[in-house]
């Protein structure tokens, strides 16, 4: 059993990913295309991406409470009601890929999930 991870960089828009064993061994390479390395905030400067998080409730609530959010600030960025957030963050259901992409944007984390086998 391995870790895909999946990066976005921030600067050229590239996507790409790396499979490793354990979540100890994961660091953010550069980006392929351009070189970047690490993400950056809002006004460009660079930050320590508190992940990775596993694709699980747990994982969700942890990304949210490590980027310092709310539940209702959370929910409100992302466009969702309460309600929703609250059965992502309980494994009452999985959040879609376009939302998905839009917790890694707004909490600046990077999501891995198991891979089987």
């Amino acid at each position: 059993m391995g870790l895909f991870i999946d990066w976005h960089c921030p600067k050229c828009g590239a996507r790409y990913g790396g499979q490793f064993r354990s979540l100890s061994e994961v660091v953010c390479p550069p980006c392929p295309s351009c070189g970047h390395q690490g993400a950056a905030d809002a006004e460009g400067e660079a930050r320590r991406d508190p992940g990775p998080f596993l694709m699980t409730p747990d994982g969700y609530f942890r990304a949210r409470r490590a980027v310092g959010l709310t539940f209702a600030q959370a929910a409100k960025h992302l466009g969702i009601t309460g309600e929703h957030l609250a059965d992502i963050e309980d494994g009452h259901v999985a959040p879609n890929r376009l939302l998905l992409m839009r917790m890694r944007e707004i909490y600046k984390v990077t999501f891995v999930r198991e891979k089987e086998g």
